[in-house]
């Protein structure tokens, strides 16, 4: 039986409590301003409601089931509108509280949820005759969990307040489709997707501004893009045991302006993602990443009308990278315990990175084919120099610290490149790069660069410091090459002169300092076992002696020169065939001070140079032996 109690001076005038009401709805249709729609049927089982009949709306609050099928419902908005279909709706209403005074909804309390066969559709109302564009879609077979603490403001005169805080809430088959342009759509999809503590406030109003925290798991997830206009070649994505934390997300609407923020942890076990071939390519760009780890300590961008302004802060660990692409050139790589203890970063050109190590690397690389006849691009022309130039600081220099950047246990590069002739397959192993004390804003700061590798089989090194964020710069450097095999870089130099470089080997070691200014240096060079000939396809230029009967009448240092020319075009005379051998040069170079001042020296030792006409595969001519040529 209902019981009526009245009160005075600050109490309810009137309260009117009913004890385990029943309701049955059939067929129900709704068509107001706040919510419109169908319900198949509801069931609506009441433990106890308590009606506040003298407070505008008339709230009451209840305790108890509603079970209801069949709902497609309709949340009006004049700029996103939002539609609701399940085939099931159970809800264990736990003391909640709901009002609805003039042109407003308020709810409060706490609900249980478990809905079958959900999908929530956010439309967005197209603007000035624009299409509409389509809605974000999300699907859930089954979405359940507890809301302790639920607070809904709906009011048609000032916007929609929605605060949601909930311990656990699981989505089984989620999946989401959201428009990223007219034509493109982001696809996810989870077999599971679970929430946790998760707190948010949602402000819907002249502004839009969603805030909280939570954190998110799954234990498989897809990620696909999928275009009308170029289908079967967008990204697709998988995605092992994701785990989010989120200690802080917002995110924020205001006229044309759109901002994204969080704080947090990523963490990945792995991830799978490739964009499929377009035509006219066969390969796949493949990247495969495990063991990622991302602290986000702070990540912030807004994009509007102007220009997009973003930070970041973040550190990483990574166990593990692997990655193959076509574009521009076949090239595939793999990448281990890369550790990233601190990386900051802005929209106004700062940067700052504490640390950086990367455990060991491999890549591969594979020029695609050369045009036949195709010229080398000509240099740019030195842009002027502007008003400013000779200040310090230059106004366009960036913010750029970085503490230390360290390659642990080495890492190599394979080039195989097919379409030089001969082919060529060489191998860069860097078995050390330490990195430095590089800062931008202070002119003090003193960066030193380590770097040992090998070029097949010959030793690169160099070592030293520089104080380079200053008007002057100072620099001490070291660098040396050993027994460096010429035939390797044969093919990219020797077209241009006409000469294939069959043997040699230079071995060269230089020094440099640099104080306020001037420059101190030497060079060393020695290069032995040279053996070059002219090209047999006529490329390039030919390296031939001078006319010997022009040489008779000159002084004898004269008798040594040598010059270039092109090859004759068909039916021209032909020029002689040249051979080089030689069997050691030693070259010297000395810079003290400014410019012009040094000295130099070289040496030249068993030189046999070899000339003739060529007929078919023999050649026939004369040859010339010098012991040894000093300058």
């Amino acid at each position: 039986m209902p019981k009526v109690t009245a009160e005075q001076d600050g109490a309810a005038v009137a309260t009117v409590r009913a004890a385990k009401p029943q309701v049955t709805l059939d067929r129900l249709r709704m068509g107001g301003p706040d919510i419109q729609g169908t319900v198949g049927n509801a069931v609506i089982r009441l433990s106890e409601v308590d009606v506040e009949a003298a407070q505008p709306g008339a709230p009451f609050v209840a305790t108890g089931t509603v079970v209801a099928q069949r709902l497609d419902l309709r949340v009006p908005d004049p700029v996103e509108p939002i539609g609701i279909v399940a085939d099931t709706l159970d809800a264990d209403l736990i003391g909640t509280r709901f009002a609805f005074p003039s042109g407003r909804v308020l709810i409060e309390g706490g609900v249980a949820l478990d809905s079958k066969a959900l999908v929530v559709s956010i439309y967005r109302v197209p603007q000035g005759g624009a299409p509409a564009p389509p809605p974000i879609r999300i699907f859930a077979a089954r979405f359940a969990g507890q809301v302790p603490r639920l607070v809904v403001d709906d009011s048609r005169a000032t916007g929609t307040k929605v605060k949601v805080a909930t311990p656990l809430l699981t989505l089984d088959r989620f999946r989401m489709e959201a428009p990223v342009r007219p034509e493109q759509t982001v696809q996810v999809a989870a077999p599971a997707l679970t929430l946790r503590r998760v707190d948010v406030d949602v402000i819907d109003a002249d502004i839009l501004e969603v805030s909280g925290r939570g954190d998110v798991a799954a234990p498989d997830m897809t990620v696909a893009m999928a275009s009308k206009s170029n289908f079967g070649t967008a990204p697709q994505g998988q995605i092992g045991e994701l785990d989010l934390n989120l200690q802080r997300f917002s995110y924020r609407e205001v006229g044309e302006n759109k901002g994204f923020g969080m704080q947090g942890r990523i963490g990945v076990n792995a991830l799978q993602a490739e964009l499929p071939a377009a035509q006219g390519r066969v390969a796949t760009d493949r990247v495969t990443l495990s063991g990622l780890k991302l602290d986000v300590a702070d990540l912030d961008f807004v994009k509007g009308s102007e220009r997009p302004t973003w930070r970041a802060d973040v550190a990483l660990a990574l166990k593990a990278l692997t990655a193959s692409t076509a574009r521009p050139m076949p090239i595939s790589g793999s990448v281990a315990d890369i550790s990233l203890s601190r990386l900051a970063a802005s929209s106004d050109r700062r940067f700052a990175l504490d640390s950086l190590t990367v455990g060991r690397f491999d890549a591969a690389l594979s020029p695609p084919p050369r045009p036949a006849g195709s010229a080398s691009p000509e240099p740019a022309p030195a842009a002027a120099a502007g008003d400013g130039a000779g200040s310090w600081p230059p106004a366009d220099l960036p913010t750029v610290r970085i503490g230390r950047i360290a390659l642990v246990d080495g890492g190599q590069i394979t080039l195989r490149d097919p379409g030089v002739s001969p082919p060529v397959t060489a191998r860069l192993a860097v078995d050390l790069l330490l990195l430095e004390n590089v800062d931008t804003t202070d002119p003090q700061a003193r960066s030193e660069l380590r770097l040992q590798a090998r070029l097949d089989d010959s030793a690169i090194s160099v070592r030293g410091w520089a104080e380079a964020f200053q008007p002057k710069p100072s620099l001490s450097l070291q660098a040396g090459i050993d027994a460096l095999r010429l035939p390797t870089l044969s093919p990219y130099f020797g077209p241009a002169m006409g000469l294939h470089i069959f043997r040699g080997n230079p071995t060269a070691g230089a020094t440099a300092t640099v104080t306020a200014g001037q420059l101190e240096g030497e060079l060393r060079a020695r290069l032995t076992d040279v053996r070059l000939a002219d090209r047999a396809d006529g490329t390039g230029m030919q390296f031939s002696p001078t006319d010997r009967r022009a040489a008779q009448h000159d002084d004898p240092p004269a008798r040594r020169q040598r010059r270039f020319h092109r090859r004759p075009a068909a039916g021209q005379r032909r020029h002689p065939v040249t051979r080089l051998q030689l069997c050691r040069c030693d070259l010297g170079i000395a810079a003290e001070g400014g410019a012009g001042a040094g000295q130099l020296t070289c040496s030249l030792r068993l030189l046999r140079l070899g000339a003739g006409h060529r007929r078919g595969n023999r050649t026939r001519g004369h040859h010339r032996d010098g012991s040894v040529i000093a300058l």
